[in-house]
């Protein structure tokens, strides 16, 4: 009987569970086939009052391997808040990166969710370029929390 429950319980967190996060992407930038997309999520999923982070997801609609360069800037009142640094992505053709084990998901650093739900707060991508490259690699990209970076993800 035992065993049944924890069966049952795996059966359902397996296939309840990952549908439930994984919410739907809004189109936020598209520019030399190169689309940017986003949802806000907790960034520790069964934390009830865990802070939002900002998950992005990149497609690559070109012929060829690109390399795509941008940052993430926040907005509180029309003046800059914060800004994460620029980060490079080598993405294949026809193909999409996404998440935070690609380093797609940025912290909103002291802003709380009830800023990030007001009217008074935007974001933006900026510095976006794309280098139509060959010679890039793709690769995963593991963001690693240390002591000394004060609660800066690397």
């Amino acid at each position: 009987m035992r065993l049944h429950f924890f069966a049952i319980l795996l059966l359902t967190f397996i296939f309840i569970v990952p549908p439930a996060s994984a919410g739907n992407y809004i189109e936020k930038y598209n520019d030399e086939n190169i689309t940017i997309s986003y949802k806000w999520r907790r960034k520790h999923f069964f934390i009830k009052n865990s802070p939002l982070i900002l998950v992005l997801k990149i497609r690559n609609d070109n012929p060829h391997k690109v390399k795509v360069n941008f940052s993430v800037d926040y907005f509180w009142k029309t003046v800059i808040h914060s800004s994460s640094d620029t980060n490079t992505w080598c993405i294949k053709a026809g193909d999409k990166v996404k998440g935070k084990i690609r380093g797609l998901a940025f912290t909103t650093g002291s802003l709380t969710k009830q800023q990030i739900y007001d009217e008074n707060f935007t974001w933006d991508i900026s510095g976006f370029r794309v280098e139509h490259n060959s010679d890039c690699k793709t690769e995963l990209i593991f963001r690693i929390r240390t002591v000394e970076d004060n609660g800066r993800e690397e």
